[in-house]
């Protein structure tokens, strides 16, 4: 069966290329000729059926979804992407800033209401002990 286009991008070389022995276990001719790797792309495509991308530019989605880009738009789609993560990560920081706030805001409250609830509960027993006093 012929080479997915993510196993052939996990053969290359440190240095980009392919090795003389992984191109023959394709059914590559060495040297490779001029478009080999977008018809090995074309008979995957074609063995399991599916229309082959418009482009060889891939653009990932997420660690196992990919969409297929118009030739010269990666750079574009890459833009919106780290834009896109950008965004989450201010939404995130919002958030956080957003808690301490509401954390200090609600503090003060919160020891005012203790601090008076002491005094009424001070104040009650008070009245108490005067209110049955014996006399």
């Amino acid at each position: 069966m012929t080479p997915s286009p993510n196993e052939i991008e996990a053969q290359r070389t440190a240095r980009g290329g392919f090795t003389k022995a992984t191109l023959a276990q394709w059914g590559i001719e060495w040297p490779p000729p001029k478009g080999w790797m977008e018809r090995l792309h074309q008979t995957y495509y074609e063995e399991i059926q599916m229309p082959a991308p418009v482009s060889n530019e891939v653009f990932m989605l997420s660690h196992d979804e990919f969409l297929a880009v118009p030739d010269g738009q990666l750079a574009a789609y890459r833009q919106l992407w780290k834009d896109r993560v950008d965004m989450l990560e201010q939404l995130s920081q919002n958030c956080e800033e957003l808690r301490a706030l509401v954390k200090d805001i609600r503090r003060p409250a919160i020891e005012q209401e203790q601090a008076v609830a002491a005094e009424v509960l001070k104040g009650g027993v008070m009245d108490l002990i005067r209110k049955n006093r014996v006399r």
